[in-house]
């Protein structure tokens, strides 16, 4: 608010995972809320201080105004303009209530985002239904873009995944919000399908664990894992795990699933009770001894291996659980320098692109945290750089 005042009414205060602060940072919203916390963000509501991805995006804005850059807001580029020789040499943009172009001097850089948010598109590459957490305005405008242009395509396929929920205390617009999941992989849980089956490891890393909700069965011809899946879990994760707004120590939310019976839960849930309570024994019975022979979570996991205990202590709860998406991350191919690559061979000159408008360049993988807005900065950067080490062309 101090830095940019003109445009901090322009500048989202928080993101679309509304569980989440809108002053905290992420570390913080994992910690407990002591007086000296609460002290600390209280200043920064009063001072207008905004982390997480409004902090970057406000000195990437003020990056700009600092050096007099024109920035067009509502003005969504439409096409790309391109000469004879196939080169890319400016955008048709709708602005002012009109198409118009813009040439591009040095070069254009594709950082629209990636096409989560267009369900024809996912369906198309995906495959199945996955609810994005993105803004919504990533609709795949980059990737039709480079299309058109003649680029090569890579890893369209696959996506940054995170499991998601939906909490009725969460809305937007009158319309439930997906969010971060909670609990996923605590010792005394787990996650079934709607036939009352477990389908994978429940501490698999979030990233992964949502690809096993479009496993076809080919011998039924189905997705048996389709969501909504159930997360499960007993009294003793409920009473020290946060899940959405049910809180440890406070009472069970309206919306709450609960029973205080396995089969009972099943009942509530539609799910066949004797296929429910047959997965629980199972897991029960080796869970005793501290192992999982079915999906080995006692030996692999997010951080180290995971944990397993007997679902013994009732009331037991229900969860929806969805697989979602931070955002997909299939695109035009890129060098190192994030040039777009021309199908066929070569690039496609004065055209780059960045983020998750580009394919990954980790392919299918998600090596930590940060992964994601590290492919955005890191060839946004390197775009910037080569495109402004070319000579202008005139226009």
């Amino acid at each position: 608010g101090e830095r940019l005042p003109e445009w901090k009414d322009k500048i989202v205060k928080r993101g679309t995972l509304m569980s989440l602060g809108a002053a905290t940072t992420l570390t913080e919203d994992f910690m407990p809320r002591t007086p000296e916390m609460e002290a600390e963000l209280a200043r920064r509501e009063a001072e207008d201080v905004r982390p997480k991805g409004a902090a970057l995006i406000a000195a990437l804005l003020e990056g700009l105004l600092n050096r007099e850059v024109s920035i067009w807001l509502s003005s969504p580029a439409k096409d790309l303009v391109t000469d004879e020789t196939g080169s890319a040499v400016g955008v048709v943009v709708e602005h002012d209530g009109k198409r118009t172009r813009v040439g591009a001097r040095k070069g254009i850089v594709l950082a629209c985002g990636g096409f989560e948010w267009n369900r024809d598109m996912v369906m198309t590459h995906l495959g199945y239904d996955v609810k994005p957490l993105s803004p919504g305005g990533n609709t795949g405008d980059g990737l039709n873009m480079a299309m058109k242009a003649g680029a090569q395509l890579g890893n369209t396929t696959s996506y940054w995944g995170t499991p998601v929920m939906f909490d009725p205390d969460i809305t937007r617009n009158g319309e439930m919000v997906p969010q971060f999941e909670w609990g996923r992989g605590e010792p005394s849980s787990m996650v079934v399908n709607q036939k009352g089956k477990r389908f994978a490891n429940e501490a698999l890393p979030y990233n992964d664990f949502p690809k096993a909700f479009g496993v076809f069965d080919n011998n039924n011809q189905e997705f048996p894992n389709a969501g909504p899946c159930w997360q499960i879990f007993d009294n003793a994760v409920r009473s020290k795990v946060r899940v959405l707004s049910m809180l440890p120590g406070e009472p069970d939310p309206e919306w709450a699933i609960k029973a205080d019976t396995i089969a009972e839960l099943a009942s509530l849930i539609d799910i066949e009770p004797n296929a429910l309570v047959s997965t629980v024994e199972r897991f029960n019975e080796n869970a005793t001894n501290g192992e999982d022979p079915d999906f080995e979570r006692h030996r692999k996991g997010l951080m180290g291996p995971g944990s397993v205990k007997p679902l013994t202590e009732g009331p037991f709860y229900a969860v929806r659980i969805y697989p979602g998406m931070l955002g997909t991350n299939g695109g035009p191919m890129i060098t190192k320098d994030a040039e777009v690559r021309r199908q066929g061979g070569g690039v496609i000159d004065g055209l780059y692109a960045a983020g998750n408008t580009a394919a990954n360049v980790f392919g299918w993988a998600y090596p930590s945290g940060g992964g994601t807005i590290g492919n955005g900065t890191v060839f946004g950067y390197r775009a910037g750089i080569h495109a402004g080490s070319r000579p202008a062309r005139q226009i």
